[in-house]
């Protein structure tokens, strides 16, 4: 394995399995001071406080962690006819490659949900050209926040503003087609954040599929992590925002046709699901 697999293995580890992956660092920080420090008791030290750390930041960092409040992870709903139904989601949209990954999803009709920052909304033509493709493809939008911040370092009212100000941006633009839906950005999650989303009626959506699309690495790579992590309820992480997406472009097509092929049906959430 080349250097830079290497460096690309240890991306995906601690990306795409954090609970998994920090812990262990954890343990070799706690070997490597004691062997540095020739001290059995500073090596355990460093493990427990290390872990103690990451047992505060876990529920805050990884998206799966419930320990902050619920938080939609799976695909509730089955296709009645028995087939496997999944969701597929895109985030920090919409970008220069919206569009192409709209051509590609309305090839295999595949209705999907983009979580938009809403400071990057289209105005005039751009606008109504986007609403109309997402209309006629059956997409669904949801919120990603105005701006994308970090909101463990925000303030309740600032959590409150970047909350209201993007609802009422993507209500005024995608009118129907938004629900009342939030994806916080990086997957970062504070309580204060869990209340504000309560108190606007807003339920938080995860994922249970991180395609790691935004990390270095040939297209291969998504199309095989993809397809070996999808099951039937999934929730597919995609991303469609503003920096070079090439990656995830020629990726989408494959994922789509194999995904059919093995009979996946994709689908929506829709307000009656979440409420």
């Amino acid at each position: 394995m080349t250097k830079k697999n290497i460096q690309i293995e240890i991306q995906e580890a601690f990306y795409g399995e954090p609970e998994r992956a920090v812990p262990w660092l954890s343990v070799g920080l706690g070997a490597l001071v004691g062997l540095k420090s020739r001290s059995l008791g500073w090596g355990l030290l460093t493990t427990l406080a290390a872990g103690a750390v990451w047992d505060y930041a876990s529920p805050r960092l990884v998206i799966d962690d419930p320990r902050l409040g619920e938080i939609v992870l799976r695909c509730p709903r089955r296709n009645p006819a028995g087939g496997k139904q999944i969701w597929l989601t895109f985030d920090d949209g919409p970008g220069p490659q919206t569009d192409e990954v709209l051509g590609l999803l309305e090839e295999f009709k595949a209705p999907a949900t983009f979580f938009f920052i809403a400071s990057q909304i289209p105005e005039g033509d751009k606008l109504v050209a986007l609403r109309r493709r997402l209309e006629s493809g059956g997409h669904r939008v949801g919120n990603h926040s105005w701006s994308h911040p970090n909101f463990l370092r925000l303030q309740p009212q600032e959590v409150r503003e970047e909350i209201e100000r993007s609802s009422n941006a993507l209500k005024n633009a995608f009118g129907d087609l938004v629900l009342p839906l939030f994806r916080p950005p990086f997957g970062y999650r504070s309580r204060v954040l869990v209340e504000e989303l309560r108190r606007a009626g807003m339920t938080m959506v995860g994922w249970s599929v991180n395609s790691l699309d935004f990390l270095s690495g040939p297209a291969e790579r998504i199309f095989n992590r993809v397809l070996r992590l999808t099951d039937p309820g999934a929730v597919v992480l995609f991303h469609d925002g503003p920096k070079d997406r090439t990656r995830l472009i020629l990726a989408l097509g494959p994922i789509l046709r194999d995904l059919r092929s093995k009979g996946y049906a994709f689908a929506t959430p829709t307000e009656e699901s979440e409420s």
